[in-house]
């Protein structure tokens, strides 16, 4: 869930430093190439990521929701770079093209990224816990497995008789 989120938010930045349909700031395209270097270790971290412990699932669900707010905070930015280029707003609110919301959030996403990648080194292995996983068990032969239908069962019997 965390991976899809965070692969959907490098894929808005890079399309934003490399398919961009308007001009960039230098300086913000700058900070745009060092946030998607950190997205990019994320995702590294989150590819091998492995719900061992309800820790690192918090931590994944905390980095698809900051990873959302990061798309969102990019689309109010593209809307402020879109209306300095159209100059449809005669007064455009320098805070509809400033990035340091998107620079926070990104910042959110690294951080547990990092808290991530301590649990799962061992700095947190009394947290972790193994999932234990139950291989499925066959249908007793002879025995009916449908729960609450015998009635109707006997029903279609009788009238296919």
């Amino acid at each position: 869930m965390a991976f899809a989120a965070v692969l959907s938010l490098e894929i808005i930045l890079r399309q934003n430093l490399y398919e961009c349909r308007f001009s960039i700031p230098f300086d913000q395209r700058q900070e745009i190439f060092s946030m998607l270097k950190k997205v990019e270790k994320v995702l590294q971290v989150l590819q091998y990521s492995q719900y061992s412990s309800e820790e690192l699932k918090s931590l994944e669900i905390k980095i698809r929701d900051a990873a959302y707010r990061a798309e969102d905070v990019i689309e109010s930015w593209q809307t402020g770079l879109q209306k300095r280029v159209r100059k449809v707003d005669s007064k455009i609110e320098e805070e509809d093209v400033n990035i340091t919301d998107l620079q926070k959030v990104v910042t959110e996403v690294h951080i547990l990224m990092e808290e991530m990648v301590k649990i799962q080194d061992g700095s947190g292995d009394q947290n972790l816990q193994p999932w234990i996983f139950f291989t499925s068990r066959r249908a007793p032969i002879g025995q009916n497995t449908m729960v609450g239908f015998r009635e109707d069962l006997m029903q279609k019997r009788s009238t296919l008789q």
